[in-house]
C-alpha cells in the first residue's frame, strides 16, 4: 500500500510542477532511490527511459532480485551481467552463507578451497577452514593424535561436536579395556551334573577371552567382583523336559549370557540362547549326560560366546526408528538411500553420520510387490529391485517421485543395479544382464547375457558378473558381442547368491558361506578365501575397511582381523540386515531401524587375537608333537575339570575342494585403446545402433 502511495505522489509531482527538466528527473532518482524497489525501478525507467539513471535502475532492479531469490543462479546471472559493479562487496557478503552451503553440500576439499579463494577474508572462513582440515585428514586418520589436534584447533568447524564424540569413544577403549574377566555360571539345581555344565561354560568363556588377551578366573554366583576385575560374564543356564517322539530323552534348554563392565549399570552385551531337541548320549554309556557330551545337540549350533574387549556399546552413536522394517542401504558420497519393507527410499545425508537428517522421502502405493535391494545411482537418482522387477526413482524440488518401472516380464527377478558411466544402467537379474539407454526416452532395457546373474560390480573398464557357480569378467566390448572374457570358478559346491565389493575386493554370498575374491590383478580375479557360516554364525552381510572384516549376520556386528575369521570384538546391535561402510563409521539397517556405529577405535588399535595366534605357533613349534590321545577332545571323568579343561564341540573343517579357484581357459582381456577410443563407454551402443 505504502509503495503504491509513493509511486503515485512521484507521479503526480511530475505532472503537476516539474515536466521534463533536468533538476525534476534528478529529484524523481532521488525518491526512487529512497524507495528502493524493483517496482519503483520499474515505473521510474517507463517515465524516464532516456535518463542517464536507467542503467543504474536495471542495475539495482538486478541486484533487489539476488536478494529477493537468494539463490547462487540469480547471484551468478548478476555477476555475469555487471563483473564490476560497485554494488558486488555487499552482495558477496549476503550470498557468502549460499556458497559455504554449497561446499558443504559437496563437502570436499576441493569445494572448500574454491569457497575459501572467494571468501579469504569472510565470516565463515574459520568454519571452512575447519571441515576442510576434516575432510582431507581426519576422515583418513581418525586416530587420537589427529582427533585430538582437530578438537583443539577447530572449534568452529561443523564437525567438531562428532570429532570429540569420536575421541571421546577411543579414549573408552584403553578406559574401559578388560583385562581381568571374572565368570559367573549359575546352573539349576535339577540339571544333570550341574557342576560339569558350570566347568563346561566356564572353560568354553574362559578360553575364548584368553586367545584375546584376556586374563579370565571363576566366580561364584553370590561372589562380588574385586577391584582387580575389569568385567564378569554371568551366564543363567536352565533344563525343562519337551514333548518328544516315544523312547527318547527331549530338553528345552534356557541360557542368558550378560557381560558386564564395572563401569556400567547395564550390561555391554545380553542374549538368550534357547534351542529344543532330542538330547541323544550315545556312546556316553551314562558318563557325560550334559550338553558336553553331545556335539550333535542343536544348541551348539546358536550358541556362541559373546566376547567384547571394552564397552562396546560406546561405539553406537545415532539411531532412526521406522515404523517398517528397513531392507537395504547404499551410500554415495555423503547421500545414502534407505529401501524401506514396501518399497518406500529415504534419501538421506550423511555427511555426518552420527547426526542423520532425512532429506526427502518416496513413498509408493502399498501392493504385493518385494523389493529387497537399492542403489545409489547419482545424489538424486536411486533404483530400487527385487523379485518384482525395478524402480527408477528421482528427487525433485516438490518431491521424489518414480521416473521408470521395470516389472519382472521385462528382466525377471532383479538381484542388482548400478551405473557402468552416466548413460548406462546395468541391470542383473534370474533372465540375463541387461543394459538400459539413460540418456534416450524411453528408458528400454536391452539383454547383453542370457542365462541366471545373481549379482554385478563395476571396476572401470571392467565389469565383473556373477552368476550362480562363477565369476566372469568382461570388457563393454565384450558384453556387446553377449561373451565374457574370463570365467573364474568359486569353488566345489558354492552357489552364489549375490555380491557386493569391498576394499577391493569382491564378496559373493552364498548359502553357508561367503567367498573373498581379491581385485589385486583386476583382470584375474582370485578366491583367496572363504568365511564359513559354521565358524561365524550366519552372515547377512559383510565389509572391508583393509584391516578389519565386519560381519553383521545373527550373533550381532563380529569385528575380526582381515587373516582370521575368529572375531576380536562382538558388537550387539538391533539393526542386523544389511551394513556399508563410510569412513570409520559403519550404517546398520534391519528390524525398523538404522543404526551408526563408530568404528575409530578400531583404525590404530592393536588385535590382541593376532598377538594370541603368534604365541600359539611360536609355542607349538617349541613343543614335542603331541599324539591323537593328547588332543582328543575332553575326559569323560569331570569331576576334577577346572576353568579352561571342558570345551565346547569342534565344528567340522571345510573341504579342502571348496577353496579351489581355477580359471577356465578364456581369451586375454583387452583394455581401452586397442581398437576403440580410450574410455569409450561400449555399452551405451547395446541396442545395436
Amino acid at each position: 500500500m505504502l509503495e503504491r502511495t509513493l509511486r503515485r505522489w512521484i507521479g503526480a509531482a511530475l505532472l503537476a510542477g516539474c515536466g521534463l527538466t533536468l533538476g525534476c528527473v534528478e529529484s524523481t532518482w532521488e525518491a526512487t532511490r529512497r524507495l528502493d524497489t524493483v517496482a519503483g525501478y520499474n515505473q521510474f525507467i517507463r517515465d524516464h527511459p532516456d535518463s542517464s539513471y536507467v542503467a543504474d535502475a536495471r542495475e539495482r532492479m538486478a541486484f533487489l532480485r539476488v536478494k529477493t531469490y537468494g539463490t547462487i543462479e540469480v547471484f551468478e546471472e548478476f555477476r555475469k551481467r555487471y563483473p564490476k559493479s560497485r554494488l558486488m562487496p555487499e552482495l558477496l557478503v549476503i550470498v557468502e552463507p549460499l556458497f559455504f552451503e554449497k561446499a558443504r553440500v559437496a563437502n570436499s576439499p576441493q569445494s572448500y578451497r574454491q569457497f575459501l579463494a572467494m571468501y579469504p577474508e569472510g565470516a565463515l572462513v574459520e568454519k571452512a577452514v575447519g571441515n576442510l582440515a576434516y575432510v582431507e585428514r581426519v576422515v583418513y586418520d581418525p586416530s587420537a593424535a589427529a582427533l585430538a589436534q582437530f578438537v583443539e584447533k577447530y572449534p568452529e568447524s561443523d564437525f567438531w561436536e562428532e570429532a570429540k564424540q569420536t575421541l571421546e569413544i577411543v579414549d573408552s577403549l584403553a578406559g574401559t579395556r578388560i583385562r581381568r574377566l571374572g565368570i559367573r555360571v549359575d546352573v539349576a539345581p535339577n540339571v544333570v551334573q550341574a557342576d560339569r555344565v558350570r566347568k563346561g561354560f566356564a572353560a568354553m568363556i574362559a578360553k575364548a577371552y584368553r586367545e584375546r588377551g584376556v586374563q579370565a578366573v571363576p566366580l561364584r554366583v553370590d561372589e562380588p567382583a574385586g577391584p582387580d576385575i575389569d568385567g564378569w560374564v554371568r551366564v543363567d543356564y536352565r533344563e525343562a523336559p519337551a514333548a518328544s517322539s516315544i523312547g527318547s530323552a527331549s530338553l528345552y534348554v534356557f541360557c542368558r549370557v550378560r557381560l558386564f563392565h564395572r563401569d556400567f549399570d547395564d550390561p555391554i552385551w545380553d542374549r538368550n540362547f534357547d534351542a529344543p531337541a532330542t538330547h541323544l548320549n550315545k556312546g556316553a554309556y551314562g558318563r557325560d549326560k550334559t550338553i558336553f557330551g553331545n556335539s550333535s545337540y542343536p544348541f551348539w549350533d546358536r550358541f556362541f560366546v559373546p566376547v567384547a574387549t571394552w564397552a562396546v556399546s560406546d561405539t553406537r552413536v545415532s539411531k532412526l526408528k521406522y515404523l517398517e522394517d528397513v531392507r537395504a542401504v547404499h551410500v554415495r558420497g555423503d547421500s545414502a538411500a534407505l529401501l524401506l519393507e514396501r518399497g518406500g527410499v529415504d534419501f538421506v545425508d550423511v555427511s555426518s553420520p552420527s547426526a542423520l537428517r532425512v532429506a526427502e522421502r518416496y513413498r509408493r502405493e502399498v501392493d504385493l510387490a518385494e523389493w529387497h535391494g537399492v542403489r545409489l545411482l547419482r545424489d538424486n537418482l536411486a533404483i530400487t529391485f527385487g523379485n518384482d522387477g525395478a524402480e527408477l526413482i528421482r528427487r525433485a524440488d516438490q518431491a521424489a517421485m518414480r521416473v521408470a518401472r521395470w516389472d519382472a516380464g521385462e528382466l525377471g527377478a532383479v538381484t542388482s543395479a548400478m551405473l557402468f558411466d552416466d548413460a548406462t544402467l546395468l541391470i542383473g537379474g534370474s533372465q540375463g544382464l541387461f543394459a538400459v539407454r539413460m540418456n534416450r526416452a524411453p528408458l528400454i532395457p536391452q539383454r547383453l547375457l542370457d542365462g541366471e546373474v545373481v549379482g554385478i560390480e563395476v571396476k572401470p573398464p571392467l565389469v565383473y558378473v556373477v552368476r550362480p557357480d562363477r565369476l566372469e569378467v568382461a570388457l563393454p566390448k565384450h558384453l556387446l558381442q553377449h561373451i565374457t572374457a574370463r570365467k573364474i570358478s568359486l569353488g566345489k559346491g558354492f552357489r552364489a547368491e549375490r555380491v557386493r565389493m569391498s576394499d577391493d575386493q569382491l564378496l559373493v554370498f552364498g548359502k553357508d558361506r561367503v567367498a573373498e575374491v581379491s581385485l589385486e590383478q583386476p583382470t584375474r580375479p582370485q578366491v583367496i578365501g572363504t568365511v564359513e557360516h559354521s565358524d561365524v554364525g550366519q552372515v547377512a552381510d559383510m565389509a572391508s575397511d583393509g584391516k578389519y572384516r565386519y560381519i553383521l549376520g545373527e550373533r550381532g556386528l563380529q569385528v575380526t582381523s582381515l587373516s582370521t575369521v575368529k572375531p576380536r570384538d562382538f558388537i550387539q546391535v538391533g539393526a542386523n540386515d544389511a551394513l556399508t561402510l563410510k569412513g570409520r563409521f559403519a550404517l546398520l539397517v534391519g528390524q525398523s531401524s538404522v543404526e551408526v556405529l563408530d568404528l575409530a577405535p578400531y583404525a590404530e588399535s592393536p588385535d590382541p587375537t593376532l598377538a594370541y595366534a603368534r604365541t600359539q605357533v611360536r609355542r607349538q613349534s617349541e613343543a614335542a608333537p603331541a599324539s591323537a590321545a593328547e588332543v582328543a577332545p575332553g575326559t569323560p571323568d569331570d569331576q576334577d575339570a577346572s576353568v579352561g579343561e571342558v570345551e565346547a564341540p569342534a565344528a567340522p573343517l571345510p573341504d579342502a575342494g571348496e577353496l579351489d579357484s581355477s580359471a577356465q581357459p578364456e581369451p586375454a582381456l583387452e583394455t581401452p585403446g586397442s581398437d576403440s577410443p580410450e574410455g569409450e563407454p561400449a555399452v551405451r551402443d547395446a541396442r545395436g545402433d
